[in-house]
């Protein structure tokens, strides 16, 4: 399956053949519903508690972080920045059945390291971009990359490219 989201803040699972599947429905029964466009590209993982589904991550304008069911489309919980998310999430998964961690940038200047429980996003870790002489804060829009020795490497609005140990 193939999932894309959109600027109306709904995300769509498709086949290969380009057919939607139309049991997916972005759905969140806590309540939390997506505001505005969703820029961000969706990451995909597995769910910690259940290797067998796929677990979708996705930033919203609202400034949460979303992990979203990828069978039903079901909002698993809601992690939330203080700035829109633009950037597109990266997920790093150890060896053993590890959770994952989601490493997503936000508008807000800060680079978040959220561990994904299962029930629950617990940021694990924050890098928050120096702010400029003038007080500007340098919003994080681009998209994280993880290297093969669990370096992230990020740029910010600032015009520096960021090297997280």
């Amino acid at each position: 399956a193939i999932y894309v989201a959109d600027g109306g803040g709904s995300i769509f699972k498709v086949r290969a053949n380009g057919q939607p599947v139309n049991d997916f429905k972005f759905s969140n029964p806590g309540g939390v519903v997506p505001v505005g466009p969703i820029q961000s590209s969706p990451a995909l993982s597995r769910d910690p508690t259940d290797r067998t589904i796929p677990r979708l991550y996705v930033g919203s304008d609202d400034g949460n972080l979303y992990a979203v069911n990828g069978n039903t489309g079901a909002v698993a919980w809601a992690f939330h920045t203080e700035g829109p998310i633009v950037s597109s999430p990266a997920v790093a998964t150890g060896e053993d059945e590890a959770e994952p961690v989601i490493v997503v940038g936000s508008n807000d200047g800060n680079v978040y390291f959220v561990l994904d429980t299962g029930l629950a996003g617990k940021q694990i870790a924050k890098f928050t971009i120096p702010v400029g002489s003038d007080g500007t804060i340098y919003p994080v829009r681009s998209s994280p990359a993880i290297g093969v020795d669990g370096t992230v490497y990020v740029g910010a609005d600032d015009g520096r490219l960021y090297a997280i140990h």
